[in-house]
């Protein structure tokens, strides 16, 4: 509770030292790429783990986890838009994290991510979605039957929104 505690309140003093003192900058920015990428609006309230290894470490951000509400699919915010930035401004949606809202107002915060975006990030991005595309050719039929085996075509679970809902089958799913 304690380091919470002092790193929020570095936070929110917006002490650069500080915060690099009690936080892996490395894996922060890492997590707040992956979460403004995917749009997860879990982040600031479920399914969001950070750790540390020892009582000395510094938090580290990890394992990146849940993503059922990510890249549109949650209605409550932007009627289930996969577009704007989200994890890092403040949008009037109650789930957002304040810390990643603080720090990206912080110059130097910025900066290191645009700069891992620049010379890591986006290339590993594309990266990942070429082996999506990849993954979902050479696993197609098992694919499709997840949704044999789950009939939740059209049907409301969680948070999705018209666009998800009105999808009947896995390929507009991977089109989506």
């Amino acid at each position: 509770k304690s380091c919470i505690t002092e790193i929020e309140e570095a936070i929110k003093n917006e002490d650069e030292e500080k915060i690099k003192e009690l936080v892996d900058i490395d894996s922060c920015i890492d997590m707040y790429l992956l979460q403004e990428y995917v749009k997860n609006t879990d982040v600031g309230w479920s399914s969001f783990y950070m750790y540390k290894r020892d009582g000395k470490d510094k938090l580290r951000f990890g394992p990146a986890w849940d993503f059922d509400i990510a890249m549109g699919n949650d209605y409550r915010l932007d009627k289930g838009s996969y577009e704007n930035i989200y994890v890092g401004r403040y949008s009037g949606f109650y789930q957002q994290s304040w810390w990643y809202i603080y720090l990206c107002r912080m110059e130097w915060f910025r900066d290191l991510a645009l700069e891992r975006w620049n010379t890591s990030f986006y290339s590993y991005a594309e990266e990942t979605m070429n082996d999506m595309k990849e993954y979902a050719k050479l696993n197609w039929e098992e694919l499709e039957n997840n949704f044999e085996r789950w009939k939740i075509f059209g049907r409301k679970i969680n948070s999705e929104p018209k666009q998800i809902r009105a999808l009947r089958s896995y390929l507009e799913h991977y089109r989506y």
